[in-house]
C-alpha cells in the first residue's frame, strides 16, 4: 500500500515539475517542503513558492496563502541560492556567497536578528553569518555550518535544542563548542551534528 502511495506521490511530483518547466540537471534544481508550504528553484533560477503564508513563510511580502505554485517574488536572486530549508513555519535561504536570509515568524527568535519584528514577510539577512555552507531548521530552531566545520545555533531553545548548555530562546546566532563538523540536521524539537570522525552530537 505504502509503495503504491509513494509511486503515486512521485508521479504527482514529476507532473508538477514538468508543468512548472522545472527541468534540467538535478544540481540546478531545488525542491523543499516545510510544515504546510513549499519551494522550488528551477534551472533558470526562478524561485517558486506555494502553500501557507499567513506568517510570512513564503517571504513574498504578503500574508496570503498561495494555492498553486507561483514565482515567489522574494527579492533574492534565485540563481544565487545554494539551498532553501523549510521549518515548521520559518524558511532559511542560503546564498552561494555564504550568507543566510530568513523569513517567517519570530516568536522563538528564529529570524536570528535581535530587533526583528514578530513576523518577517520578506527575507532579511541573518547578521554575523558568513562562509556558511549548510543550513538546517526544525520547529523554530536553526543551525548553520561554516566551511571550516563550525556551527551556529539560534531560535527555539525551550528544551535545549540550541545546544548552548541552558534553556531559553536564542535571538541571534551563537557559536557552539563544536569543531570539524561535516553535517547538521534539525528534527521537530532537537538538533544533531556529525563530525569528520563519525561522532554524533
Amino acid at each position: 500500500m505504502m509503495n503504491r502511495l509513494s509511486k503515486s506521490l512521485a508521479a504527482l511530483l514529476l507532473a508538477l515539475l514538468l508543468a512548472l518547466g522545472i527541468t534540467g540537471a538535478s544540481a540546478e534544481v531545488l525542491l523543499r517542503a516545510g510544515g504546510s508550504f513549499g519551494f522550488a528553484v528551477d534551472a533558470k533560477g526562478v524561485i517558486w513558492g506555494w502553500g501557507d503564508n499567513t506568517k510570512g513563510q513564503l517571504g513574498n511580502g504578503s500574508k496570503k496563502r498561495q494555492y498553486q505554485p507561483a514565482p515567489a517574488g522574494l527579492g533574492l536572486d534565485g540563481s544565487q541560492i545554494a539551498d532553501i530549508q523549510c521549518g515548521n513555519e520559518n524558511t532559511l535561504f542560503l546564498m552561494k556567497d555564504g550568507t543566510v536570509y530568513t523569513s517567517g515568524p519570530n516568536n522563538y527568535g528564529q529570524q536570528g536578528v535581535a530587533d526583528a519584528p514578530s513576523y518577517v514577510y520578506e527575507p532579511i539577512r541573518v547578521e554575523g553569518l558568513e562562509n556558511i555552507v549548510q543550513i538546517a531548521t526544525g520547529f523554530g530552531q536553526c543551525l548553520a555550518r561554516t566551511a571550516d566545520g563550525q556551527v551556529y545555533a539560534w531560535g527555539r531553545n525551550n528544551l535545549g535544542q540550541a545546544g548552548i548548555g541552558k534553556k531559553g530562546n536564542v535571538k541571534t546566532p551563537v557559536l557552539l563548542d563544536l569543531a570539524g563538523i561535516v553535517d547538521i540536521q534539525c528534527g521537530g524539537k532537537f538538533c544533531m551534528a556529525m563530525d569528520a570522525d563519525g561522532n554524533i552530537w
